[in-house]
């Protein structure tokens, strides 16, 4: 006789974040099976050091449907894991994945005022490409938005919530110390005169991001209520960001990773070593620089005199000029000219600024060049 209660339900996860990124149920050696017809499990288990676990056991098959519907509802709606689960759970396991399958509907995805942007052939799909979760919830009514967006299954209109609608919620940008730079009427506002997109923007006022661009952003009345700005960012990249990484090769490329682990497997690089560049011990290891993303965000605008320093072995000088281009002063780097802000100097050399405080800057090898050619 065939024991009745011989399912169990389990998940796949990244090892070194714990994420999980798949759940199932099944019997017998099915836990293991490493080949799926669904791409995008493929794809995770592929790019990442993943392993399997059972998180219940002895059940029957309608038990372990039902609990296997509840655990995906619940990691789509409740986490930031990037669930690859075809369908929501509670059915057999689909033949074929994406618009192939017949249970998959198509989903578009709108902005928070109801403009199209994008449809995508299923659920799944949405996921992987936005790394968006809880679009499935969006899509059915039980939820107002996923990921700062509208969403709806084909032929549906969206519903647009009141509260989520607030265009003209003023936003302040600051500089990653914490520094005030200006105020904006909103995202929309900020993204036209920054050319920095809305949804970036919009993620970082919302806590779903530390920074963008170099910036951070927070709504108008946030601001105000933060007794200790400095401190606030501090602990907001703390919290987000403590373990992510950013390396930057010789040609000024740049990869993030989400730890020092996955930068190490897919670099090439011992972990120890990117540990001493990391604290300082080493300026460079195998032709990368590597930063905290903090520190990343606080020196994106000197980026070229970091990879000329550390990776390179040289120092960028820097030529100070009157405004009439008589030269001053050589300095070492931007960071050596004392009493001047580094990247407003940065900003000069790179064309991005005529002039900083009534001095004129140029690149030591540009302004050499000028002489040379009169």
């Amino acid at each position: 006789m065939e024991k009745e209660n011989k399912y169990y339900v389990y998940e796949w996860y990244i090892k070194d974040t714990e994420e999980v990124f798949y759940v199932g149920k099944g019997s017998g050696y099915r836990i293991g099976r490493e080949k799926r017809e669904n791409k995008y499990f493929m794809d995770m288990k592929n790019s990442h050091d993943c392993h399997y676990r059972k998180i219940h056991e002895n059940l029957s098959e309608e038990q372990a449907l039902q609990i296997e519907m509840k655990t995906i509802k619940h990691y789509r709606e409740n986490t930031n894991f990037r669930i690859t689960n075809i369908l929501d759970g509670g059915n057999q396991p689909p033949v074929h994945v994406g618009k192939n399958n017949h249970n998959s509907k198509k989903v578009v995805q709108y902005t928070s005022q109801g403009d199209y942007i994008k449809e995508y052939d299923c659920i799944n799909q949405a996921i992987a490409e936005t790394k968006i979760t809880g679009i499935s919830s969006c899509a059915r009514g039980e939820t107002t938005h996923a990921g700062g967006f509208l969403w709806a299954y084909d032929n549906n209109i969206p519903k647009i919530p009141s509260k989520m609608y607030r265009p003209n919620r003023p936003i302040v940008q600051l500089d990653i110390e914490g520094r005030y730079i200006d105020t904006f009427r909103g995202c929309m506002d900020a993204s036209v005169k920054t050319n920095i997109t809305h949804s970036q923007i919009s993620d970082c006022c919302l806590g779903k991001q530390s920074s963008c661009h170099g910036y951070v952003w927070l709504f108008k009345d946030d601001y105000k209520s933060i007794v200790n700005i400095e401190n606030f960012i501090k602990e907001r990249f703390r919290q987000k960001n403590s373990k992510r990484i950013v390396a930057i090769n010789k040609e000024e490329e740049v990869f993030k990773y989400e730890s020092i682990k996955e930068a190490s497997k897919a670099l090439g690089v011992k972990q120890p070593s990117i540990s001493n560049c990391l604290t300082g011990k080493n300026k460079s290891c195998k032709g990368y620089v590597f930063l905290y993303e903090y520190d990343y965000e606080k020196n994106i605008n000197n980026i070229h005199e970091i990879v000329e320093e550390r990776i390179l072995g040289r120092y960028t000088r820097i030529a100070q000029l009157t405004m009439d281009g008589k030269l001053v002063a050589i300095h070492k780097n931007t960071r050596s000219a004392k009493d001047f802000d580094h990247s407003s100097i940065s900003k000069c050399c790179r064309g991005k600024a005529k002039h900083y405080k009534k001095f004129r800057w140029q690149y030591y090898k540009d302004f050499k060049n000028q002489i040379y050619l009169n």
